[in-house]
């Protein structure tokens, strides 16, 4: 699993440990997760699950989400949208923001 992890994954973060199975990869930045697991995912021929925080973490990774599209590479990207300070709640519908890359 590849991510960049906020306030919406804490919940999934606290119970990591009890998968060993899973290695989580931490980046600094969505588009990097994203072009890790294509990289990934061509070399190993296994497909990658993406964990990316809110929609602002879904903006960064789009430009790779489209690559991924194009290229055809296989890839599970899930984004949390929980917003516990309650600043902007329901502000992105996650889902058509993505569908024009996804598959």
């Amino acid at each position: 699993m590849f991510g960049n992890p906020g306030t919406s994954e804490a919940p999934m973060m606290a119970v990591m440990d009890q998968y060993p199975s899973i290695e989580y990869v931490l980046v600094l930045q969505e588009g990097v997760a994203v072009g890790l697991a294509e990289g990934y995912a061509r070399s190993t021929g296994k497909v990658p699950l993406v964990s990316l925080h809110i929609d602002n973490g879904m903006s960064n990774e789009l430009s790779l989400m489209i690559d991924q599209l194009y290229s055809g590479t296989p890839m599970v990207m899930t984004a949390g949208n929980k917003d516990i300070h309650k600043i902007a709640p329901g502000r992105s519908d996650l889902a058509n923001m993505a569908r024009p890359y996804a598959k």
